[in-house]
């Protein structure tokens, strides 16, 4: 395959937060309530059904919702059948229904999914890889469309999809998505159609690195390995911000020296929420002014739910911390225990009611979920 998509969240140890820079005016998960902390946890197995053969490997990455009853996970496995699975409220199933190979003028192809994204239950997106079985074949991003009953392939507003998979797909109030992909493509979805922005890098891009704020604000974080002769030496790290006018700005360029993050500002990996945006760098650091202000302290980040500017998890391996627009506390999941070395990855789900997060455990994936 000629454009691999690999995710992009670092692979840390979170340690204690340090108190909260609080402009949140007080709290609340946007209608004046305090987010619930106090779920009671349970872990969903998913039901390893699929006809053809059951996978041995499950790996989600990325979980989106229209309701607690409606809710689809996405993520790699070693059968075709086992890469998106779909929650009715009772139990989780494979989805075996979707576009998932085919022919494009005779040219075989496998229809590889990676995130997702929506709007409501009959408006859901996901973003993948058309890897076509005899490359070279460049045109491979896409973008199918559940509208509750049947598929569909988003077009592209030239005809012909952008270069390499996509690796990520995020929304932008409640008619616009954005996508990054794997050959340093950003596109966005308006008014039906999928419609490819200049290019301006071509770094890989992929979960956590992109956000669309609400205010009509798309940042873009291209970061990459700095080699001397085969051996790292650090990292580059690029922060690109697109304007009201359509024009993408190289805002900030950076060198992070060795294998780690510096602790200092913009790191590795960007989460946008309402207007908020924050880097990942040994803590959740927030742009404000065009400032970097540092929110939590931990050593790295495995993924996080960001529900609103003031709802907000992180986690990895077994720890889970949450912001409720007042404070920092670590929530327990007992649970956990009896996965030994599992961990929680990738980009979960919350309605403020019920929260999706994936565990990783043996290979395969199970659902933690709090009501």
């Amino acid at each position: 395959m000629k454009h691999l998509l690999f995710l992009s969240l670092s692979f840390l140890f979170i340690g204690c937060p340090s108190p909260p820079n609080d402009d949140d005016n007080g709290g609340g998960n946007g209608n004046g309530e305090t987010p619930k902390r106090d779920y009671v946890w349970s872990i969903d197995t998913m039901v390893f059904n699929v006809p053809e053969a059951p996978p041995d490997q499950v790996s989600i990455q990325c979980i989106w919702g229209s309701s607690p009853h409606d809710v689809w996970a996405v993520g790699q496995s070693d059968v075709g059948a086992g890469r998106l699975w779909h929650y009715n409220g009772a139990q989780w199933t494979p989805r075996i229904d979707r576009p998932r190979n085919g022919f494009d003028n005779g040219k075989g192809y496998i229809n590889y999914l990676f995130a997702i994204a929506g709007f409501d239950s009959v408006n859901v997106f996901f973003a993948g890889d058309r890897a076509y079985v005899d490359p070279p074949y460049s045109d491979s991003a896409i973008v199918l469309k559940w509208n509750g009953s049947t598929w569909s392939e988003v077009p592209w507003i030239t005809g012909r999809r952008a270069n390499g998979g996509l690796g990520e797909i995020l929304p932008q109030g409640k008619t616009k998505l954005w996508v990054a992909g794997a050959a340093g493509s950003v596109a966005r979805y308006e008014n039906g159609l999928m419609i490819e922005e200049p290019h301006f890098t071509d770094y890989r891009l992929g979960l956590g690195q992109i956000a669309a704020l609400d205010n009509g604000e798309v940042y873009v974080n291209a970061y990459k390995d700095s080699l001397v002769n085969g051996s790292l030496i650090g990292s580059i790290t690029k922060l690109f911000e697109r304007d009201m006018n359509g024009d993408w700005t190289l805002v900030e360029n950076k060198f992070i020296q060795g294998a780690d993050y510096d602790d200092n500002g913009f790191g590795k990996g960007i989460l946008g929420i309402n207007n908020k945006l924050f880097t990942d760098n040994r803590g959740l650091w927030e742009r404000v002014d065009k400032k970097w202000l540092k929110r939590m302290s931990y050593q790295g980040m495995g993924g996080a739910s960001l529900i609103n500017g003031n709802n907000i998890w992180t986690y990895f391996k077994q720890e889970l911390w949450h912001y409720n627009g007042k404070d920092w506390k670590q929530i327990v999941i007992p649970q956990l225990q009896n996965y030994p070395e599992g961990f929680l990855y990738g980009r979960g789900w919350s309605d403020n009611k019920e929260i999706f997060l994936s565990l990783h455990y043996n290979g395969k994936t199970y659902i933690v979920h709090g009501r």
